[in-house]
């Protein structure tokens, strides 16, 4: 299995009581596979996702990826994994204003230069529609462009598993189905997808579609 995660329980506070984001969560992912995960408003996603990224830990249970656990790596071991084995896309706009969108997309060659390929930078470019802002800067963009450029800098790692939340929402319907057949393209290919969606139309190109509900997932649309 590439990812798991074991009895995942992750708590927060709410209105001074505990609410759980997750609870109790088993879940696996392979190289291949392509899930989708819906739910409403608050329901865990978002939460799942970061967990399972390594950007948040749990209160219990263990993620598991390539058979190491996150509770057992260190800082710079668990930023490896994210910078080379893992591809994630957040909900919200996390673009560098300061640099351009050729840039941003191969941020991660900043941290890691033996990544550094800037004919892949292009290409990803490419794919996801916007070469043609290479050299533009995140405030030239509109919200669709800029949620392609957190797209394009997912998959310049080549990341074994691509983690997106919502990596659709503001995006027209055109750009939405090119980007979900370069999500299957990439699933043809070995990496593993996993997506948060509230879009049903999305839900077609996944193999699998789980329903989280009070922080708890169960396998198909509830």
């Amino acid at each position: 299995m590439l990812l798991e995660l074991d009895h995942v329980t992750k708590e927060y506070i709410r209105g001074g009581k505990k609410f759980f984001a997750l609870n109790d969560v088993c879940f696996g992912i392979d190289k291949g596979d392509f899930y989708t995960i819906i739910g409403r408003s608050g329901s865990g996603k978002t939460t799942l996702l970061t967990v399972a990224a390594g950007l948040a830990a749990p209160d219990s249970g263990d993620v598991v990826f390539k058979g190491k656990k996150y509770s057992e790596l260190s800082d710079r071991e668990l930023s490896a994994i994210r910078g080379n084995g893992i591809g994630f896309i957040p909900q919200g706009l996390g673009t560098v204003p300061d640099l351009t969108v050729i840039d941003n997309v191969r941020l991660p060659s900043f941290i890691y230069p033996e990544k550094a390929d800037d004919t892949r930078a292009l290409a990803i470019l490419e794919k996801t529609g916007i070469a043609d802002l290479a050299q533009s800067y995140p405030n030239e963009l509109s919200g669709g462009e800029l949620k392609r450029v957190l797209i394009a800098r997912a998959l310049f790692s080549q990341p074994e598993i691509l983690i997106a939340d919502e990596p659709t929402a503001d995006l027209d319907r055109l750009t939405t189905e090119e980007i979900m057949k370069l999500f299957s393209e990439l699933r043809r290919d070995g990496t593993a997808v996993l997506l948060v969606t509230h879009e049903m139309d999305t839900i077609a190109y996944g193999d699998k579609v789980f329903t989280c509900e009070s922080g708890r997932l169960t396998e198909g649309k509830q």
